[in-house]
């Protein structure tokens, strides 16, 4: 019988720098699955000013899943622009129909193409690629899911290559559409950076040496503690700088996906009624008292350390508030390891960031998805898919 447990009892790392090391990794069971959600055309909508809509879609894509799964929980990460969940295979059916649910919201709410697809593990490992993951404990009350071996890189490769047709792509012709997205939250204006600027920033070491990658990944991930003077004040989402916010633009984007294909009037009702929820919470929050469980003085230091500011999936994904100075010394260093041939990266800074969330119970399960607020890790791919591309030429 397989272990619905498994993800949950892999051996949590309390440091950042031990996702470095492949032995503290195991392999994702034979009979799981890794999905793929994309927004095609992003860097597209992001230059138009949707960046907020297309990370309420990446969002979207891991929360209608998440919904499925429970109680089991299960391995994901936030890409920006999209998301990688994995899940075992007697969720199938009923994450097909997920996907296929954020799929049409993203078509109907916000015109959008959402590209969603399923690749088994089988397919991964004859392609000649793994699925790794571990857990990473990045604060007190949230566990993060990292991940290596490559596979989840091939997954999407095989989920955007038009020459394979629908193998593994989904389709909502012979699918039904079932999707719930309890819990997903956008309320929070933008977090201005403490310092000059929020840097999105993804790296990856292509040396093939598996002990080099280590070293190097390690290497790098001490380098930028060292630049941006550590984790607590890199950290772009600081809680004195956090503020819910009134405006109906903020707001729409959740309330175009929690209400998608209701009435003009269920809409107009859902953005008067999480108004009032914003305006309670920001009283609450001010006063500090403890309500219903929740103590209210310390929901924005939990906010702030329960983000995903930083992780691994198969490359370094991290947001950095600091200095122009320091991304200047930073992309000095990155770019000296390009020209030796052992990384490809992308950098884009931004004057802020915004965060994308998912509430469990308020008082410490909740999780925020970090996004640089002008289109962050979208744009910082494009120049590393220009690299990629100069590589090859």
């Amino acid at each position: 019988m397989p272990n619905r447990n498994f993800y949950q009892e892999i051996p949590v790392l309390q440091s950042f720098s031990d996702i470095t090391e492949l032995s503290n990794y195991q392999h994702l069971p034979d009979d799981w699955y890794v999905g793929i959600s994309d927004v095609r055309g992003s860097t597209k909508a992001i230059e138009a000013g949707k960046y907020k809509d297309v990370n309420m879609l990446g969002a979207s894509s891991i929360m209608g899943i998440l919904n499925v799964a429970k109680p089991t929980i299960v391995p994901f990460v936030f890409g920006g622009d999209g998301a990688t969940v994995c899940f075992p295979a007697y969720m199938l059916d009923a994450v097909k129909k997920a996907f296929i649910g954020t799929q049409k919201v993203a078509k109907e709410s916000f015109n959008m193409d959402l590209r969603v697809g399923i690749v088994p593990i089988e397919a991964i490992k004859n392609g000649g690629h793994d699925v790794l993951v571990s857990r990473y404990q990045a604060s007190k009350n949230y566990i993060q899911a990292v991940f290596n071996g490559g596979g989840l890189q091939y997954a999407d490769s095989l989920i955007k290559d038009e020459s394979l047709g629908d193998k593994y792509c989904l389709s909502a012709e012979n699918i039904k559409a079932e999707v719930d997205f309890t819990g997903l939250e956008c309320r929070w204006d933008q977090v201005p950076s403490k310092y000059d600027e929020s840097v999105s920033l993804l790296i990856q070491v292509i040396n093939k040496d598996e002990t080099i990658r280590s070293s190097l990944y390690k290497q790098i991930i001490e380098k930028i503690d060292i630049i941006y003077d550590g984790e607590e004040s890199y950290n772009p989402v600081n809680e004195n700088l956090l503020e819910l916010s009134l405006d109906k633009n903020d707001l729409l984007a959740e309330t175009k996906t929690r209400q998608s294909g209701k009435s003009g009037w269920q809409q107009v009702w859902y953005l008067f009624f999480i108004r009032i929820q914003v305006i309670v919470g920001k009283i609450l929050m001010s006063t500090g008292i403890t309500l219903a469980g929740v103590h209210w003085g310390n929901y924005k230091k939990t906010v702030a350390a329960n983000t995903d500011y930083k992780k691994f999936d198969d490359m370094l994904r991290q947001i950095l508030s600091g200095t122009v100075a320091q991304r200047k010394q930073l992309e000095i260093y990155l770019e000296a390891l390009h020209q030796q041939g052992d990384v490809i990266y992308g950098m884009h800074a931004s004057p802020s960031v915004l965060m994308t969330c998912l509430v469990f119970e308020r008082e410490n399960q909740h999780m925020h998805f970090v996004d640089g607020s002008n289109g962050g890790y979208a744009m910082a791919a494009k120049t590393m898919k220009q690299q990629i591309a100069n590589k090859v030429n």
